[in-house]
């Protein structure tokens, strides 16, 4: 993670939140009144955007595995591109990263880390409402 995860009722109060947000949202999207206001910071925008893009693919040289990795490969399954294999008994990156960090935050040892934050010092978030399963299952349906 790239910082500290709140606590559990907080995290909670955050989905909910959230979860409210979206559908207030889908309901001007439904009654088609939303009203899309020119962005005054496009510029900045794009060049912040052109700027992230350009170190996206090599996120993942600042991933590393601590001693508990225990080779179980659920990193392999979760990530969305297959940019990991664990060909040398350890996950090793491909460089096609998308900084999902579905790695980081379903390892169930806790033993990637990134740019060397302690991973289960810094906690790890999983959607309530997303089983792993079903991140394994949509690289089936995506291509």
């Amino acid at each position: 993670p790239m910082s500290n995860m709140v606590g559990k009722e907080k995290l909670k109060l955050k989905n909910q939140k959230a979860a409210e947000h979206v559908i207030s949202i889908a309901s001007m999207i439904n009654k088609n009144s939303v009203v899309l206001k020119k962005n005054q910071f496009g510029f900045i925008a794009k060049m912040v955007n052109a700027f992230w893009r350009s170190g996206v693919s090599s996120a993942d040289k600042k991933f590393r595995v601590n001693e508990n990795c225990s080779q179980c490969g659920l990193c392999v399954k979760v990530c969305p591109v297959e940019n990991i294999t664990l060909d040398s008994k350890t996950p090793e990156w491909m460089h096609r990263c998308q900084e999902c960090l579905a790695c980081v935050h379903h390892c169930p040892e806790q033993a990637i880390e990134v740019r060397k934050r302690n991973t289960a010092r810094t906690g790890q978030y999983i959607h309530p409402e997303i089983t792993v399963r079903e991140i394994i299952d949509q690289k089936k349906y995506s291509g």
